[in-house]
């Protein structure tokens, strides 16, 4: 279900107060509205799909909003589930992970071991601290300098180094600097796992279904680093390193774990974050309004109104919105009868 129930509640019912006009819905306020709609529409496809609700949501942005189309094809063919899954980075959750305990040990992805690891992590620690040492000495100096997480992320990407990148060298950095012989530390810089080699209680931070889990420390900077540029939110992905072979790790190649970060992950460990959290709901707004005529709906053309219509039961295809402006609802453009409407 939902992170917040209370955030993401709606009401399925359609409302006996809607203000119809020449047989459209006006909708005044828009962005609440329309995220009603859209988390209307997500419950309804999770419950069709048997998915949870944030996988229904990355479905439906991946088929543009298609209801009908993803509904469709998800069930084309007995194997059509595992087929979408598996294409749209959708892991089926296993089902023995609802009987553990909260305080399962798990191990963060983002972690990488210190000298009393294997042979296999000091030699990956070694080969990304050779072939980036200009991103090394940069993180490095701004831990040193009191730089927290979010502050070396936000200051690597000015530099444009890659998030992942970042993230990887922010705990060999960590690593060294507070435990190298398997001492735990209190710097305020040192994140969960890296206080337990590497290890935290579920509760303490979050597994997707792929199963690479990370720590709350881990999942707050990387998830609001993705928010901050943009709508790498709305398509990013675990990123785990999963490729043992000896040569440059490309995507292209399979060699990263392309497992979807769905929505309640952002509620979860942006709580703290507003700002980002804020953000992040009006890409994901932005989003379902981008398609929303697939759901009947349409905004007055006008730049300086914001009224959006429903279709209903209309008599015509043309709109005269309160501020003047009128257009074709079908196609959006001016009227332009007797020539049909192209849309």
């Amino acid at each position: 279900g939902w992170e917040d129930e209370d955030q993401m509640a709606v009401d399925t019912k359609e409302s006996s107060k809607d203000e119809v006009v020449n047989g459209y819905v006006v909708i005044r306020d828009a962005d609440a509205q329309l995220q009603n709609e859209l988390d209307k529409v997500v419950k309804e496809v999770a419950n069709v799909l048997f998915v949870e609700p944030g996988q229904a949501e990355i479905a439906m942005r991946e088929n543009n909003w298609r209801k009908q189309a993803l509904e469709t094809g998800w069930f084309a063919t007995d194997d059509s589930p595992a087929e979408m899954r598996n294409r749209l980075g959708l892991t089926r959750r296993p089902d023995v992970w609802d009987d553990e305990p909260s305080s399962t040990m798990v191990k963060c992805c983002n972690y990488i071991g210190s000298s009393t690891d294997s042979k296999d992590a000091r030699a990956l620690q070694l080969e990304m601290k050779n072939a980036q040492k200009e991103l090394y000495s940069f993180i490095s100096g701004l831990i040193q300098t009191g730089s927290n997480q979010q502050d070396i992320i936000r200051k690597s990407r000015e530099k444009k180094f890659k998030v992942q990148d970042v993230m990887k060298m922010y705990q060999i950095v960590t690593s060294e600097l507070h435990g190298l012989n398997g001492e735990s530390s209190e710097s305020s810089t040192s994140t969960l796992c890296c206080n337990q080699s590497g290890m935290f209680a579920i509760k303490d931070g979050y597994r997707l279904n792929c199963g690479h889990a990370r720590c709350r420390d881990c999942w707050t900077p990387f998830l609001k680093a993705a928010v901050d540029s943009a709508k790498d939110s709305l398509t990013l992905k675990c990123n785990h390193l999963i490729c043992t072979k000896n040569h440059q790790h490309k995507y292209i190649l399979g060699c990263f774990c392309t497992e979807r970060i769905p929505r309640e992950m952002f509620f979860k460990f942006l709580k703290n974050q507003p700002q980002s959290l804020e953000k992040y709901k009006k890409l994901c707004l932005e989003s379902y309004k981008d398609n929303a005529m697939n759901f009947n709906l349409r905004p007055c053309p006008s730049k300086t109104c914001s009224l959006w219509y429903k279709k209903k039961s209309p008599k015509s295809e043309i709109i005269t919105c309160e501020c003047t402006q009128r257009m074709c609802f079908n196609c959006g453009l001016p009227p332009h009868q007797p020539i049909p409407c192209q849309n």
